[in-house]
């Protein structure tokens, strides 16, 4: 399956003008799924630039005869990979970057506990907090340039929705 990226201000009223519902949020970016000219799925961000963090405003589907109609239930995620490293490198600062090296977001640790002899991989776990596109994360990771997931925390969500 083909998948597109469009951002531009053409390519946008394009696809407003030619596939999307007359309701249709307003967008940055979007992702198209299938062939351009009909689209099985097409996913609405609010940002030119999307993150891999970030939520779609809306998603559509194709029906049988070709219309884009919302998913239902609207997308939910809320988790955020990376890996937990120094940024800029030789800084102090904790980050928390995309399989590039490019910043997602900034990080502490939170809490610190031994592996255990069985764990071939680390000698500590650490928990470490992250804020990522204006939202709050908590998550684990065996350590420096290992990988990092993590979840919303409650009170990030809280305050987005309210």
């Amino acid at each position: 399956m083909t998948c597109t990226m469009i951002n531009s201000t053409d390519d946008r009223r394009w696809l407003r003008d030619t596939h999307l519902p007359t309701d249709a949020p307003a967008f940055g970016a979007a992702v198209i799924e299938g062939n351009e000219d009909a689209p099985t799925r097409v996913t609405l961000y609010a940002r030119t630039e999307p993150l891999v963090t970030c939520r779609p405003v809306a998603v559509y589907k194709a029906t049988f005869n070709g219309d884009l109609i919302p998913c239902e239930p609207a997308p939910t995620d809320n988790r955020a990979t990376g890996y937990l490293t120094h940024y800029p490198k030789g800084s102090d600062r904790l980050a928390i970057t995309d399989g590039y090296g490019g910043l997602l977001g900034y990080a502490r640790i939170t809490a610190r506990w031994p592996a255990g002899r069985s764990c071939h991989v680390t000698d500590e776990w650490l928990q470490v907090e992250a804020v990522i596109d204006g939202l709050t994360y908590t998550g684990r990771t065996g350590g420096l340039n290992l990988s990092w997931s993590g979840r919303e925390t409650a009170a990030s969500a809280r305050a987005r929705t309210t």
